[in-house]
């Protein structure tokens, strides 16, 4: 899926360092 959109996969890189998008992130993997 990453290689679908890989720019959305930077986005929620920087949603990660808030700490809510660490769960986000994992949906997305």
């Amino acid at each position: 899926m990453s290689r679908k959109t890989p720019s959305v996969v930077k986005h929620r890189d920087i949603t990660v360092s808030t700490g809510a998008g660490a769960q986000q992130r994992v949906l997305v993997k």
